[in-house]
């Protein structure tokens, strides 16, 4: 649907200027040329040759600047020729070259045409005309998953339809449009049974005007929607109508949107289990929009994807290896050319419109002889996807900040100042947010779509990387296991494991389990000391306490990799979904003991983020620490509540205003020791404690300075996932309520207490709440390794195959490279045992990996029975 109303808009732009000028006999000869060349350009779009269009386009533009002296001064005569008028004329020329570029899938420039010219054009002349261009931009929005942009438009437009006093057939063909393209707006939301009435809506007027085109168009979508609604007759018989308009009628067979009907067709052959007439409609799709957009578009990726699919279900594998390699190398381009352009709010929902691709292809893991087939792809495809959204935006921080222009600077100093101002506010209670807080965020949108333009971040971010990219990176006793999970036809969540080592002739895909066993042997046991007691107590000679479950995690999830692995020293792993909550080193082993005495076990994001930043070696030199600790989070003097030993780093306190975050009495110790390993090693330190353990110290880092090689934070540390129940916490409290993730993970620092119990924070100052959204504004790119001596600071909300949006986000978001965190509450005196080790190895021989297993290692001697003391960290690239 992606600007088709542009299309028709530009014929009929053409169309009116030929009749009214055909009547006038005293038209310009420059004016003449005009026309003549601006329907050169509009015969080569007719021909599908947009590149060609558009530099014509481009020169009638310039013929069109030069036109003012030839032309009669006489307002009777301009209002009659109407587009003579030079604000018309660039109107529509505009709008040429505007359809050019989206049919091209250069959306970057189509959309900043659109939206940043022709609109604002229109609504200054009061044009007639603006009422198509609302439609487009919600269309165009509705294409790339903006769907709340996408509705302002379209309901703008059908107020101004509403208002125009004269109705002419043009207008009530865009009429339909626009009730079109509602109705593809809640079908992209999956409301479907509030698309229907908008589609139906829609065939009955194009019915009525008889425009064959236009109802092959409005037969595809109400049979597209029944499809979806499980109507499979009526969907077939309004499909099937439509594409027999195309045997009588060139027009329909030749149009842009016959081709997503036959893609359609095949998904209900599909679907019905009629495998051999799917794949004769997808291969049909396939050529058709191949020939009419190029691989990198969304219409032919769709149809090259379910032509390689439908080829693997016939066991063409050949065929479909090829065809899928295909659609990976097109939505790779495709990608590369519209991130580019969108913000960092923007892109999650882009990808979450894509998502379902990355869903499909990994379904094929559901077939063990396509699976075996076809793993490289599927393998090459999951990189595509996981963790894009994270890379992309270091990607363009980083282009950003090599911009020396002066205009790029100061649009990147503004948007430091309005984040600095909407991260105060976003933590404030809605009640008591700024009036301007909204206004400040629409600014901020400006500013950064304007960089995000303006930076030409069109060049290649990212790049399609294979097995044999991963495979070079391998040492010949290493492995690399990638795991994904997927939600299947059926809307099961399942998991699965793609596993790589160095002579492999291509990864060995293991399918795992469905996520609804993971989540009840997790959730088994609410209370995080059961829990962990129940899954993690395994030491040597100490039988583990899961076996007592009817499937323990070992058993679950690294048992079936077993036969990949062998002869394996060190694995990479990169966790997905709920895994992300499972301590994988320490899940214990049937002989006894735990994995991590099987193999060097190192957590990553993605192979992707190997591939891209190639950090394999974890040797490091440092330079210079900061280390928080002993925090006064009453900002009153300290008095401590529990003693050592009972003291957990634990969840927020729920109950009662008069409950509030209590003294770490372990910490002031932690952090005196911490510091005085470092200086041995001659390594810089500054140690922030109490009062001076503040959010405007923190903030500091990285401002003006580098900042320092090692953070330390020995504190609370709090996470509420989107279902937690806030009726029974402090009132009014935005950490827990929030909708945003970002803001509901953090870290409490001096003076948390008061903000905590709703109070307003003291004048000029931060609230002593960090926030995982203002950690991600920060600049730590000099930070190698930041530690979170606090519970909960590896968890946050699941999504996607973007993993976890918490803490850990945040640090990578700022620029860390390592990352020691915890996945559930911690005991304060053992946490502090377990950094002394850990620094103490770290200054020994300066390795990461080895300096943290090691520790741990010395931890479960300490404490053979007590995994709750020493599981919960884990290390993370």
């Amino acid at each position: 649907m992606l600007m088709k109303n542009c299309i028709i808009r530009l014929f009929f732009f053409f169309i009116l200027q030929h009749s009214v000028f055909s009547q006038v006999d005293s038209i310009p000869e420059p004016y003449r040329r005009f026309m003549q060349e601006e329907k050169v350009g509009i015969v080569l779009y007719g021909k599908g040759n947009y590149e060609a269009a558009i530099i014509q386009f481009e020169k009638t533009q310039l013929l069109s600047d030069s036109l003012e002296k030839f032309l009669p001064t006489s307002l009777d005569t301009l209002k009659k020729w109407d587009l003579s008028i030079a604000p018309y004329r660039k109107l529509n020329l505009l709008n040429n070259i505007n359809a050019c570029k989206a049919q091209l899938g250069r959306f970057d420039e189509s959309f900043s045409i659109l939206v940043n010219d022709i609109i604002p054009l229109a609504r200054e002349l009061s044009s007639p005309n603006l009422f198509p261009f609302l439609n487009n931009a919600g269309s165009s929005y509705n294409d790339i998953g903006q769907l709340d942009k996408a509705s302002i438009y379209l309901n703008e437009a059908l107020v101004v339809f509403q208002h125009k006093k004269q109705k002419k057939l043009n207008d009530t063909l865009n009429y339909a449009n626009v009730v079109s393209n509602l109705g593809y707006n809640h079908e992209k939301r999956s409301q479907m049974l509030e698309a229907l009435p908008f589609y139906q809506e829609a065939l009955y007027l194009r019915r009525q005007q008889k425009d064959v085109a236009r109802l092959g168009i409005a037969l595809m979508r109400l049979g597209n929607a029944y499809f979806l609604n499980g109507r499979m007759d009526s969907a077939y018989l309004l499909l099937k109508e439509s594409l027999a308009i195309a045997d009588t009628n060139k027009t329909w067979r030749e149009h842009a949107d016959w081709g997503i009907t036959t893609h359609y067709m095949g998904e209900y052959f599909e679907k019905i289990g009629q495998i051999d007439s799917a794949n004769v409609y997808f291969q049909k799709a396939f050529d058709f929009q191949k020939k009419q957009y190029g691989l990198a578009h969304n219409r032919t990726l769709r149809s090259t994807m379910m032509s390689g699919l439908t080829l693997a279900s016939l066991q063409q594998f050949d065929q479909s290896s090829e065809r899928l390699h295909l659609f990976n190398s097109a939505r790779n381009d495709y990608n590369n050319s519209n991130f580019a352009f969108l913000t960092d709010a923007e892109r999650e929902p882009y990808l979450q419109n894509v998502q379902y691709q990355f869903n499909i292809i990994q379904s094929v893991g559901l077939q063990k002889k396509q699976a075996d087939a076809l793993s490289d792809i599927m393998f090459e495809n999951a990189l595509l996807y996981k963790g894009i959204l994270l890379q992309q935006n270091r990607l363009s921080t980083e282009a950003l900040k090599n911009r020396t222009d002066s205009t790029t600077i100061r649009q990147l100093q503004e948007r430091e100042r309005l984040k600095k101002i909407i991260d105060r506010e976003e933590t404030r209670p809605l009640s008591m947010r700024s009036s301007k807080y909204d206004s400040l965020n629409q600014v901020l949108l400006k500013i950064e779509s304007s960089l995000f333009n303006d930076n030409k971040l069109t060049e290649k971010q990212t790049q399609l990387f294979t097995a044999q990219q991963a495979q070079k990176l391998l040492k010949p006793t290493d492995a690399l296991v990638e795991f994904v999970h997927f939600m299947a036809k059926d809307s099961q969540v399942w998991y699965g494991a793609y596993v790589l080592r160095p002579y492999f002739d291509r990864p060995q895909w293991v399918l795992l389990f469905k996520e609804n066993l993971l989540d009840s042997i997790l959730y088994r046991n609410r209370d995080a000391e059961q829990m962990v007691a129940a899954l993690y107590r395994g030491t040597r000679g100490i039988k583990p306490v899961s076996s007592t479950l009817k499937t323990n995690l070992y058993d679950l999830i690294w048992s079936p990799l077993d036969t990949f692995l062998k002869g394996a020293k060190q694995v990479y792993y990169a966790p997905s979904g709920l895994l992300h909550r499972v301590a994988m080193e320490s899940i214990p082993l049937r002989k006894g003991g735990v994995l991590s005495d099987s193999f060097n076990l190192a957590y990553i994001s993605s192979s992707r983020s190997l591939l891209t930043f190639n950090q394999l070696n974890s040797k490091m030199k440092w330079a210079d620490a900061v280390i928080f600790g002993d925090i006064d989070y009453n900002k009153e003097g300290i008095k401590s509540i529990a003693k050592d030993n009972l003291a957990m780093r634990s969840p927020a306190p729920k109950r009662s205003n008069r409950e509030t975050w209590t003294h770490l009495d372990a910490t002031k110790q932690e952090a005196e020791v911490i510091n005085a390993i470092l200086k041995k090693a001659h390594i810089a330190t500054t140690v922030l404690t109490q009062n001076a353990a503040s959010e405007e110290s923190f903030k500091a880092l990285g401002s003006g300075l580098p900042s320092p090689s090692i953070i330390h934070l020995a504190t609370h540390g709090y996470f509420f996932n989107q279902n937690t129940d806030a009726s029974d916490t402090t009132e009014n409290n935005t950490f827990i309520q929030s909708s945003q993730p970002l803001i509901r993970s953090g870290l409490i620092l001096a003076g948390g207490n008061k903000t905590w119990q709703g109070k307003i924070p003291d004048e000029g100052h931060e609230d002593g709440i960090l926030t995982a959204y203002e950690i991600s504004h920060l600049n730590l790119e000099n930070t190698q390794l930041a530690v979170l001596s606090a519970c909960e600071t590896g968890l946050g909300d699941i999504r996607g195959s973007e993993g976890v949006f918490g803490l850990q986000r945040a640090f990578k978001m700022a620029g860390v490279r390592y990352l020691l965190v915890s996945l559930w509450k911690i005991p304060d005196a053992p946490t502090a045992e377990l950094m002394q080790l850990f620094y103490q190895n770290l200054t020994t021989d300066n390795n990461v990996r080895q300096a943290f297993q090691n520790a741990r290692k010395v931890m479960r001697l300490h404490y053979p029975n007590t995994p709750l003391n020493w599981a919960g960290f884990v290390l993370m690239e």
